[in-house]
């Protein structure tokens, strides 16, 4: 068995060419069911972010099951191979199994360390279940790396320090009042930052976003999207009193608030103190502004050292995070070499067990005068005679489970003991059913 993943992300591809290749919500179903029953395609997941397309599958052949998902790709999004092989990444073995613990961490992302994926990655893993596209081996894997990304976000500082220009303007407002719950917030600007910082401000509770935008249908937009309130922008100034936090992001070539603005304001406010965080370049605020009592402004150089120095904090956590993915690795590849001999293993007990209860019950026909308190003991003594017996062999099964020459010891073990056909219903009855794989999860 093998692992592979093809994919395309923010590394390989600018976002024009990752919007030809992607999957909308309502689309999943079918494409996991067709990959599912791509020919040599035992498990599958697939995962689709707006920074990635990933898709994950288990095979017994890995060139064919390899030329399938390329095939499949370039046939779904109408591109030639050639096309494909420019952008797309494809990872087997080792290398994709680090790759999925280091996507699910936060590790291979944009925001180093950004907990947002982990939820992402769950999500694709039990809507790949629940469609029947995974199994033992995928069901396994993907709780480990979830497991591993949740220990890592609370056993480690690495989610701790904003490296992006809108987790920073966060981080400057939380550390202005502590706590935003109750701050009410102007953004200046719908554009991909005014999303983000949106994004970021709703995630922290604020009471109130307010959007203002030179175009009203995309402020309109942008604040029905965070439960907000839309501002004309000829009105952004009188809105300046209702707010305790400005963000402005416009990308205008001229000042959006000036002096004269925040003077006007502050008489409105009774000189309430208004911090403006301006992560436009160029400024959208006229640095005097400053000038005007109880009004703090924080721009992109004030920033920038923040951002630079979580960054090199963060790259030092994930640094040191290499070790604990190396273990995750090596116990992922014992379980699949005990995975060989288990059913093996599981096939001896049962036929133990069988013969056991035979042997009880021919005991008990033929001294029918023995006491329920006798037939309890004699069941536990030929028990444990029967455990001592197959604990050697089972032990060295397992032991030599990783060996080169496991595989002659397997089918020397099931010859021996006469288990083929159990192992064979074994192997079949091998299931884990969502509810239990979604509790192990939480």
């Amino acid at each position: 068995m093998n692992i592979i993943v093809i994919g395309i992300n923010f590394r390989t591809a600018p976002i024009a060419i990752r919007e030809q290749f992607t999957f909308r919500e309502d689309e999943v179903s079918n494409v996991l069911s067709h990959i599912k029953k791509t020919k040599r395609v035992l498990e599958t997941v697939l995962l689709a972010t707006c920074n990635r397309t990933e898709i994950y599958v288990l095979t017994d052949h890995m060139p064919a099951a390899r030329e399938h998902l390329k095939t499949f790709l370039s046939n779904r999004f109408g591109v030639s191979n050639q096309e494909l092989h420019e952008y797309l990444y494809i990872l087997e073995g080792r290398d994709a199994l680090l790759h999925l613990f280091r996507v699910t961490s936060g590790l291979d992302s944009m925001v180093l360390g950004e907990t947002q994926i982990l939820g992402q990655v769950r999500s694709a893993f039990l809507t790949a279940q629940l469609e029947g596209a995974t199994g033992t081996w995928f069901n396994r894997l993907f709780k480990q790396a979830i497991t591993l990304a949740k220990r890592i976000h609370t056993e480690t500082e690495l989610g701790e320090h904003p490296v992006s220009v809108s987790y920073a303007a966060l981080d400057v407002g939380k550390r202005m009042f502590g706590s935003l719950q109750d701050k009410s917030v102007l953004i200046l600007g719908a554009g991909k930052m005014g999303v983000l910082t949106a994004k970021h401000l709703q995630s922290e509770g604020v009471k109130q976003i307010l959007v203002s935008n030179r175009t009203s249908d995309r402020a309109t937009e942008l604040a029905q999207l965070f439960d907000g309130i839309p501002v004309e922008w000829d009105q952004r100034v009188n809105a300046l009193k209702y707010v305790d936090i400005v963000v402005s992001s416009t990308g205008a070539s001229e000042w959006v608030l000036t002096k004269k603005h925040l003077e006007d304001a502050m008489n409105k406010r009774n000189h309430r103190p208004i911090y403006l965080i301006d992560i436009a370049m160029p400024r959208d605020i006229d640095p005097t502004v400053t000038e005007v009592s109880e009004v703090k402004l924080i721009d992109l150089d004030s920033l920038s050292a923040s951002i630079e120095s979580n960054l090199s904090i963060r790259e030092h956590i994930a640094a040191r995070l290499d070790g604990w993915l190396n273990d995750e690795i090596c116990e992922f590849e014992q379980w699949i070499a005990l995975q060989g001999v288990v059913p093996l293993i599981q096939a001896l007990q049962e036929k133990s067990n069988e013969i056991h209860q035979e042997m009880m019950e021919s005991l008990t026909a033929k001294l029918p005068d023995l006491s329920i308190r006798e037939v309890k003991i004699i069941r536990k003594l030929s028990k444990s005679v029967a455990n001592q017996i197959l604990r050697e062999p089972i032990l060295r099964l397992k032991e030599s489970s990783g060996d080169a020459n496991a595989t002659t010891l397997k089918i020397a073990f099931e010859s021996l003991f006469g288990l083929e056909e159990r192992v064979t219903q074994i192997n079949k009855r091998q299931v884990i059913h969502v509810s239990e794989l979604e509790q192990c999860i939480e």
